[in-house]
């Protein structure tokens, strides 16, 4: 996740660490299984709007991952929010790639100063729906979801420490 802020960002400063600093780590391992690399590749065509990179760039920096796995998931999680959050819409790129940023902090733990900043660059109206629809979704996957989930712990941990750091009932939506 931090290199795709660092993708996206260049060289501000990002989550307390500037895009600069961040480097890829070691190539873990030369390929993925097939299941992965088809996940990867429905993940690349509901971002490649806004990340602008090669389906191989996105499997490559999935073998630098050390649990690559578990990051699939993570960007799962924020697929289904983003599409949720588009769905019948036709929002500019740069609104969908605020969007996008939010969800990726959201998701990579980014601190609520940060996520408000996001926010608060939205139009009330993207902005709006973009709350209620992550509210929602964190609210289902806890309540309904998760239970239906095999590997229940780490993705139950994954959503609860999400609700735990509170960053998105911090957020407020007055301007």
């Amino acid at each position: 996740m931090q290199f795709a802020y660092k993708r996206l960002r260049g060289s501000e400063n990002l989550v307390g660490v500037k895009a600069v600093e961040i480097v890829r780590g070691p190539k873990r391992r030369d390929k993925l299984p097939e299941r992965d690399i088809l996940r990867l590749s429905v993940l690349h065509g509901c971002f490649v709007e806004i990340m602008n990179d090669t389906l191989e760039e996105w499997v490559d920096s999935f073998c630098h991952d050390f649990n690559y796995e578990r990051e699939i998931k993570v960007w799962e999680r924020m697929a289904a929010c983003y599409l949720r959050c588009l769905a019948n819409r036709r929002y500019s790129v740069e609104i969908k790639r605020i969007i996008f940023e939010i969800l990726l902090g959201l998701f990579s733990g980014a601190d609520s100063s940060d996520l408000q900043k996001g926010f608060d660059a939205l139009p009330r109206g993207p902005g709006t729906r973009l709350y209620a629809i992550v509210t929602e979704w964190l609210q289902e996957w806890q309540n309904k979801l998760g239970a239906l989930v095999e590997d229940e712990l780490s993705d139950q941990k994954a959503v609860q420490q999400l609700m735990e750091q509170s960053t998105v009932s911090s957020i407020t939506r007055a301007k």
